[in-house]
């Protein structure tokens, strides 16, 4: 039997505009390629072995500290701060993940589904668009698609567990200004999946590549915002010790 989340998502990719099913006269391969150069060259992205990140998260119901560590080996962690004090923890040690409430003595497994999200993050912090089909990913070029009434290149990403997400990249800048999904933003807090769209903004030069510093995420059905992360400051290549990402 078909799982109802996989009904719902399948259903809902056939209701996606006719525009982005469009052939362009662009391949797949001259978008990849161009849309590297603009990221800063495939030198400068797979240079970056690890990510260190400082953020400042703004959900409807709190406003928190973040610091972000991430490795090409797919692990990650993050450490949430209510001013000084630690009040949340999550990571991935590259096959299984875990959560680290404040207070608690020690960490507890995460659910599959937040364990696939947390993986997913990595990937994507950490890979550029160029490197995904080596790693086992699927890129398709869907054309161009308008999006509030701006014309945009619509890529399909197949993630290797099955995952699928769509990057739209400005057709100047050749960036990935807007990513679709249909997931749980919270797995193991809220697991109801739903549309939603994240909003890249304010591109920067670090480390020889372009980044986006503000990240807001909507709730397609409502136009909600419910989560806007604005980064601080970020450090290429830090040294990142396994332990780290192990669950204490």
């Amino acid at each position: 039997m078909i799982p109802v989340s996989k009904l719902v998502l399948s259903l809902s990719l056939a209701l996606l505009p006719a525009s982005a099913k469009a052939a362009s006269d662009l391949s797949l391969e001259e978008l990849i390629e161009r849309h590297t150069l603009a990221r800063g060259g495939r030198l400068a992205i797979e240079s970056v072995e690890s990510l260190e990140i400082e953020l400042d998260i703004v959900e409807p119901t709190f406003e928190v500290r973040g610091l972000y560590r991430a490795d090409r080996a797919e692990r990650m962690r993050i450490d949430i701060f209510s001013d000084s004090e630690r009040v949340f923890s999550e990571g991935h040690d590259g096959s299984t993940s875990w959560q680290w409430k404040g207070g608690a003595e020690h960490s507890e497994s995460t659910t599959p589904e937040a364990a696939a999200t947390l993986r997913h993050g990595a990937i994507l912090n950490l890979r550029g668009l160029h490197e995904l089909e080596e790693a086992g990913h699927k890129l398709t070029y869907l054309g161009l698609e308008t999006l509030e009434g701006v014309r945009l290149h619509t890529l399909q990403i197949t993630l290797d567990d099955g995952f699928v997400l769509y990057d739209y990249l400005d057709p100047e800048s050749l960036l990935v200004v807007r990513s679709r999904s249909f997931r749980a933003f919270h797995p193991d807090v809220d697991p109801e999946e739903k549309w939603h769209e994240t909003r890249y903004s304010d591109f920067r030069d670090v480390g020889g590549q372009r980044r986006p510093f503000v990240t807001e995420t909507v709730d397609l059905a409502t136009g909600e915002t419910i989560s806007k992360v604005t980064v601080k400051e970020i450090q290429m290549n830090p040294v990142l010790e396994a332990a780290i990402f192990e669950a204490p």
